[in-house]
């Protein structure tokens, strides 16, 4: 008999040609991605994805919150969130710049301040005897090319009622400046100020710099003083959404999300003494590959995936329908492989509790 020849015929199993040719010319790999791209679209739901920082993301600051003794990061830290490095977390499809105490070093100018190293993270306040304080900022580097609306974060806190902070914003090295109305942040979670900056103010490309000047009714004394921690700057990356590919197929498209499907829920027992036997709900989860939704990502590189190697894990945030703001921890990811082509990603995870830290008070 010879191997693989069916008995009595003229058939043979398998193919007898190049299988590597076969697969590379039907797309048989693409073919899968295509699928499961069509089934997200169709039945999945729209989330805000935020992905942790570490030492080898750009542009990040180590935090002032890291014990001397530990080497470890404090998880209630506003600056870094737990991951040691500011900004802590990054919005997926977003651009973020920020501004935090521990860059008083590169800061244009300070009047009037004390930094309160006795604090972690440490924080700028209004030196003792001083009733207002101002921080001017380095410059930082924006790109707008679609001239979208800015979001602004001010961690910052007051101690007594009367104590104020005023924010404002220069694009050519402080000549002149704009105020940002600040409105009080009450969220669930959430602390200091919000506000808005017009995307036309901050379009195209350029320098920006922030200006804080704090205020108390009365000369600080005994370190009662109004602290600034961090400000943050952030626009969603319209110029970079795979927006021409699923905006026509998904009508209730929502820009600078990314779409994730919910299908089965896993139960995990466990056995605990004077509780007996437990039943854990660990959800499943899976989304497609950052570049299906992120155009500048190269296909099958590492930064389509969702990592979860770095400090405090992956997050998502719903935005619409019965599961609004609700936040899902990600605690463990793998991926999927077809033929050599990085097709869908798992993500285990877990609903967030109500104010846990770090994860709801992520701005």
């Amino acid at each position: 008999m010879v191997f693989g020849k069916v008995r009595g015929k003229h058939l043979a199993v398998g193919a007898w040609k190049n299988p590597w040719r076969v697969t590379e010319n039907e797309q048989i790999a693409g073919r899968v991605r295509a699928l499961l791209q069509d089934k997200l679209i169709t039945r999945g739901g729209w989330v805000e994805l935020y992905v942790p920082v570490g030492v080898e993301t750009t542009d990040v600051v180590a935090c002032t919150c890291v014990k001397d003794t530990t080497k470890s990061a404090d998880r209630e830290c506003l600056t870094c969130y737990g991951n040691a490095f500011a900004p802590g977390f990054l919005k997926f499809l977003h651009q973020t710049l920020f501004w935090c105490s521990a860059e008083t070093s590169d800061f244009t100018s300070m009047s009037n301040t004390s930094i309160v190293r006795t604090i972690k993270a440490n924080r700028v306040g209004i030196a003792n005897g001083q009733t207002t304080a101002t921080i001017i900022t380095q410059d930082k580097a924006f790109t707008n090319p679609q001239s979208l609306d800015w979001e602004v974060k001010l961690e910052a806190y007051v101690m007594t009622a009367t104590d104020a902070f005023m924010l404002e914003y220069s694009t050519d090295a402080g000549d002149t400046w704009t105020e940002v109305t600040l409105t009080r942040d009450t969220s669930i979670g959430g602390t200091g100020f919000t506000g808005t900056i017009d995307g036309a103010d901050l379009a195209e490309e350029g320098d920006v710099r922030f200006r804080v000047t704090m205020t108390a009714a009365t000369a600080v004394a005994a370190g009662r003083t109004p602290l600034f921690e961090i400000v943050r700057l952030r626009r969603m990356r319209r110029e970079n959404e795979n927006f021409d590919f699923y905006f026509p197929r998904k009508k209730d498209f929502r820009p600078g999300h990314i779409l994730v499907l919910k299908p089965w829920l896993q139960e995990q027992d466990s056995l605990e003494e004077g509780r007996g036997r437990l039943v854990d709900h660990i959800d499943r989860t899976w989304t497609c590959p950052l570049d299906f939704f992120d155009s500048s990502i190269t296909t099958d590189t590492p930064a389509c995936r969702i990592d979860d190697t770095l400090g405090t894990h992956a997050f998502y945030k719903y935005t619409g329908g019965v599961q609004k703001a609700t936040r899902y921890v990600i605690t463990k990811t793998s991926v999927s492989e077809k033929l050599g082509q990085f097709t869908h990603q798992f993500l285990d995870d877990r609903k967030a509790q109500k104010l846990e830290l770090p994860y709801c008070s992520v701005w």
